[in-house]
């Protein structure tokens, strides 16, 4: 996957019009020893959990943070999106024009990610029910010129269960108390 390309295009406010990462799913197993039937089964897994639809919608995370009409520093706009990964999160997200230097517009945000009630996802071929929230907050800095971010620092906790039903694979129920942090650096 290192050094495949993404084919992004997106429009003047940063969302995706447009997501290929076909380039990144040939070769996803090509140098792992296991038996053949695990290797295509981690082989599908990889490639569910990569398709460009989650991948967009997860990279849109990070680049729809423009805003769609004219601000003024001090200015806050908002936006909810749908991140769509091994669960499906609603993103809520507040912006700010923090200050505006010669080159550059500098952006701070807080966000709260939640599942949607009831959610559920096939894990492996086991129903799992997930139950997961958590704030995030970040800055931006975006070049005045392109419009491109520069640098970024992005931090986002999430914390809740998850819990994979009874099944024939799976005697009894299990549930899995998830607490995440995760620090995105762009630089």
């Amino acid at each position: 996957m290192i050094k495949q390309p993404i084919k992004i295009t997106m429009n003047k406010h940063g969302e995706i019009l447009s997501f290929d990462n076909s380039s990144q799913m040939e070769g996803l197993t090509d140098d792992v020893e296991m038996p053949q039937m695990q290797l295509l089964q981690v082989e599908a897994a990889l490639k569910k959990e990569m398709d460009a639809e989650k991948q967009s919608s997860n990279y849109q995370q990070l680049t729809a943070i423009l805003p769609k009409e004219k601000v003024a520093v001090g200015d806050s706009w908002f936006q909810t999106i749908t991140v769509n990964s091994i669960a499906s999160f609603e993103a809520t997200s507040s912006f700010q024009l923090e200050s505006v230097s010669e080159d550059s517009y500098m952006i701070s945000s807080t966000a709260i990610l939640k599942t949607p009630d009831n959610s559920s996802t096939n894990l492996n071929g086991m129903e799992a029910n997930y139950s997961l929230s958590g704030p995030s907050s970040g800055t931006y800095t975006i070049d005045k010129e392109t419009g491109w971010i520069t640098n970024a620092s992005i931090k986002q906790e999430l914390d809740g269960n998850i819990v994979i039903k009874k099944s024939d694979t799976m005697p009894q129920e299990m549930k899995m108390t998830m607490k995440t942090q995760t620090i995105t650096i762009i630089e």
